[in-house]
């Protein structure tokens, strides 16, 4: 018996390749999602250092949510989270805390460390994670020291993936002005502002876990596509 087979219309051939592409994606996705690995769709990863550092911690709490959530615990869980998926991805992954401490008696003394972590460790891009408060403001933007070329074309993938996956945000990456930790790093770094926990329903997705897995594999994407340009 003959296989018989559907020929569609000229004009319904690239809207099905379209579909059954981002079918494929998504599937990848699920799979990673469920304990497979991300390094199906980032390649770029495998061997690559990534430091990655949730902000504040400790006796320095960061902002306070609308409804009193904490930065500091909100970052970290997006950090482990992101830090799951470079793993995944063949990545070494280096965490300045894992924990809810803080990495010195005092803010001067915290953020050298920080800096200090990210000489010692010679990693490839440094990540920092945040969130931001200010009255009547929403929306993730990615941060980036003024004159580095591969800070700002780190923070500019990171940026477009997280307003084209995300949807909820028309920000773009910026140049930061007072930025300690931009100032002290070279190369590849950037500081990524999730949201705004000042916002009451930012904060409910913010504090929210399903959500941190989107936002983390949002930052995940852009840090894939930024490595694969460059290599």
């Amino acid at each position: 018996m003959k296989a018989a087979f559907i020929r569609l219309p000229r004009w319904l051939v690239m809207p099905a390749l379209c579909l059954i592409f981002i079918s494929t994606l998504w599937g990848v996705r699920l799979w990673a999602d469920s304990g497979g690995t991300a390094a199906a769709l980032a390649p770029a990863l495998l061997g690559k250092s990534i430091l990655i550092d949730p902000g504040h911690g400790g006796w320095d709490p960061g902002m306070t949510g609308a409804s009193g959530c904490c930065e500091a615990d909100v970052n970290l869980e997006i950090a482990q989270k992101l830090a799951e998926y470079c793993r995944q991805a063949g990545a070494a992954v280096t965490m300045t805390r894992e924990s809810d401490l803080a990495l010195g008696d005092t803010k001067t003394a915290d953020m050298a460390a920080r800096v200090d972590l990210a000489h010692t460790s010679e990693a490839d891009l440094f990540i920092s994670i945040h969130c931001n408060s200010f009255p009547g403001q929403r929306g993730a933007q990615v941060f980036y020291e003024s004159g580095n070329e591969a800070g700002q074309a780190l923070a500019e993938h990171i940026q477009d993936s997280i307003r084209t996956q995300l949807n909820n945000t028309e920000r773009s990456s910026m140049a930061h002005r007072d930025a300690y930790l931009l100032h002290q790093i070279s190369g590849a770094a950037v500081i990524c502002e999730s949201g705004f926990l000042s916002h009451p329903q930012e904060e409910t997705l913010l504090t929210d876990n399903k959500y941190q897995w989107d936002l983390a594999w949002a930052i995940f994407s852009g840090i894939a596509a930024y490595l694969g340009e460059a290599s």
